[in-house]
């Protein structure tokens, strides 16, 4: 009883000490830090890191002291039972103990890294068959990268808890006891991992039930049989860690080995056959671009490049969001006749342009930074001979991969605002992929694609470019769970987003600068372009980001082309769809062949006025908030100079006057005025939704 009275008194003030320090000492620090004026290694942690704002700094550290001070009272409690069953459970812990390899801190390590291999291995096999049994496309999550990437972060973070097991115990000097802790406990949170990756629907708390039953019967099992189970962990685990090392060298050197295939089968190439380029920078708008007439200079060598080339002022794009638009520039086709969806790929009904071009005798190659919508589980890598969806390799890549690591250890930092940044490949490293390839095609010409994800949120522009527009911290994120933000909330990420279009653009520099070097620049249809654009609040401050809407800030996209032939400094004021990119691509590389693409040329002039029209599909995330206007269902929306209608799934329609109101601020569909064009605009869109696919056009498409 006293040792249960003294336990209580030392438990209430460690208690009290923590929540001194954790709510108030720790943030204190924190605000000190962050306005550089606590201790210098506080204040290089803290403020070195400008583009995270300081609210997201005390959230993340308000959720780990409440998990802190949950865990705090859990063990507390369990630390009070032990005292009345201190001898019972030394027994199950001496027990425990013997499902270990040998002895000691060796013994928990080895345990430590066989369960984390082993566990680890079955994740990655799991998550893989899962999702190819469904049939669910899931971005680069199932690359063959992630059978060492989940051992990985599994083995590491296990071996980190062993080691402090084991350190505990001998500083407790406990003879091995507290090591009995390791072999139950890393069973368990492996299986509860894995139980998640399996099934997202499976509540946690039957996860974690299911998985603490799991982990103590197999140690139970286990410790019945000491001899054989350290065998079976030593040699085991040395193959199960073999395969796993062969396996991630054996997955770049195979992918080399099918390129230099695909390479050597083509057939000859015509003869003073251009090159293509098409560098897509995703979420780029084009109202933020210098070359549009944004007041800050985001986009001076796109200037640049347009003045050596063709910019179409208003050019848009088919979808609000990436996929379905990738996939229109690749086939031609708008998106309501192609199959793609928010879980669904680009199917084989089409050919796209890298496989007309290879078949033409072209190398071809997708570097693709959107490692989600643009990877090749959607479909968009058909043709490609070469096509790098993979996510920036290494240990926070292999920590945001497996289940456990992510859904703790990565999603405090995503709350710090640059989760996704951890991972994600940055332009620098894409056009880096791009120029070593090119630099390997001597003798053939080549089609290549660069998808760049910086403009898209986290808007985290690397330095210097960070501070291009701004020397103050500013927000760079949006909370899912706050859809709605102030206008200061706003005009900031409005700032990040600008630095991420300027680091773009000095990327497009660097790209066009070593073409002109190895003399291929101007042998090379060069195209820029986006595949959506992004709201930052215009109609409402609850739309920003995309995929919500069919309004003009999402839609409206560059547009610049440069090849000398085509001609140089010219700027096309023409309503036109990325639809049309296919078409125009093949008149300059195949002009007096018949077409394979639907749609037209966008280099003849001028163009004829036609509808232009643009989808969404019910929004993914409709759950999250009501009002979004597409979180009712499918939305459409159609363009008929002057005019752009639009109808949502709730049966609102909308009706702007683009040449008068080109930002679309005033709706003019309840004008009575104007309600013969709204019928009409109706009766437009209706037939382009009823109406069969394009087909090609005839030959003849020679720019002029």
């Amino acid at each position: 009883m006293a040792a249960l009275k003294r336990y209580s008194i030392g438990v209430a003030g460690l208690f009290t000490i923590w929540l001194l320090a954790a709510f108030l000492l720790v943030p204190s620090i924190i605000r000190s830090a962050y306005a550089g004026e606590s201790l210098e290694i506080f204040n290089r942690v803290i403020r070195g890191q400008a583009s995270i704002p300081l609210e997201n700094y005390l959230g993340v550290w308000s959720r780990l002291a409440r998990a802190g001070t949950a865990a705090f009272v859990v063990l507390a409690l369990a630390g009070a039972v032990a005292m009345h069953q201190r001898a019972r459970i030394a027994v199950w812990l001496r027990t425990s103990a013997r499902a270990l390899p040998a002895t000691g801190a060796v013994g928990v390590v080895a345990f430590a890294v066989w369960a984390g291999a082993l566990l680890g291995f079955l994740e990655a096999a799991v998550v893989l068959v899962r999702h190819k049994a469904l049939d669910l496309p899931t971005g680069s999550v199932t690359s063959a990268e992630i059978f060492w990437l989940i051992p990985l972060a599994a083995c590491t973070v296990f071996v980190f808890i062993a080691l402090v097991v084991a350190l505990a115990d001998r500083s407790f000097r406990a003879g091995g006891v507290l090591n009995g802790i390791v072999p139950p406990l890393l069973l368990s949170l492996g299986v509860f991992s894995l139980l998640r990756a399996f099934s997202g629907g499976l509540h946690p708390a039957a996860a974690a039930l299911l998985a603490t039953g799991i982990g103590i019967e197999v140690v139970r099992r286990l410790a019945r049989i000491p001899q054989t189970t350290a065998r079976m962990v030593r040699r085991s685990g040395l193959v199960v860690i073999a395969f796993i090392a062969i396996l991630a060298a054996a997955v770049p050197l195979w992918r080399r080995v099918q390129s230099a295939r695909a390479l050597a089968a083509l057939p000859a190439a015509p003869a003073d056959a251009p090159n293509v380029l098409v560098i897509v920078w995703d979420a780029a708008r084009a109202q933020n671009l210098s070359a549009y007439g944004h007041v800050r200079a985001t986009s001076p060598e796109l200037e640049r490049m347009a003045a050596q080339g063709i910019l179409f002022e208003r050019a848009l794009a088919p979808a609000p969001w990436t996929l379905p638009t990738h996939a229109s520039m690749f086939t031609g086709y708008d998106p309501h006749h192609l199959s793609t969806g928010w879980r669904e790929a680009l199917d084989d009904t089409y050919p796209t342009l890298a496989e007309v071009l290879a078949d033409r005798g072209y190398a071809t190659a997708g570097f693709a930074a959107n490692t989600w919508y643009a990877s090749r589980t959607y479909g968009l890598d058909r043709g490609f001979a070469v096509y790098d969806d993979r996510v920036r390799i290494g240990f926070p890549t292999a920590l945001a991969t497996w289940w456990l690591s992510r859904a703790t250890v990565m999603a405090l930092v995503g709350r710090l605002g640059d989760g996704g940044a951890v991972t994600q490949r940055s332009a620098t490293e894409t056009d880096n992929l791009f120029l070593r390839w090119r630099s390997r095609i001597h003798d053939r010409p080549w089609f290549a694609f660069i998808n760049l994800f910086d403009t898209h949120e986290p808007y985290i522009a690397p330095p210097p470019w960070d501070r291009t527009f701004t020397d103050r911290r500013v927000q760079t994120s949006i909370d899912p769970a706050r859809p709605v933000l102030l206008p200061q909330e706003l005009e900031e990420l409005e700032l990040a987003y600008d630095a991420c279009i300027r680091y773009l653009d000095a990327e497009l520099r660097r790209v066009l600068d070593a073409l002109d070097a190895d003399g291929s620049l101007d042998r090379t249809l060069v195209i820029l372009t986006s595949d959506h654009g992004e709201q930052f609040g215009e109609h409402r401050n609850d739309i920003t980001r995309h995929g919500l809407s069919l309004y003009m800030p999402v839609l409206h996209v560059p547009l610049v082309l440069r090849y000398p032939p085509i001609g140089a400094g010219i700027r096309r004021p023409e309503l036109v769809s990325l639809r049309d990119l296919p078409a125009t691509i093949m008149a300059v590389v195949a002009a007096d062949e018949p077409a394979v693409f639907p749609g037209r040329s966008l280099l003849h002039t001028p163009l004829q006025p036609q509808p232009i029209l643009a989808t969404v599909q019910k929004h993914l995330q409709a759950d999250v908030w009501a009002e979004w206007p597409s979180s009712a269902g499918d939305m459409h929306s159609v363009f008929v100079e002057p005019w752009h209608y639009i109808r949502d799934a709730r049966g609102n329609q909308f009706l702007f006057d683009i040449v008068a109101d080109f930002k679309e601020f005033n709706d003019l569909a309840g004008l009575p005025a104007l309600a013969d064009t709204l019928a009409r605009m109706r009766s437009v869109l209706d037939s382009l939704l009823a109406a069969p696919p394009a087909t090609p056009r005839p030959a003849g498409n020679r720019p002029d």
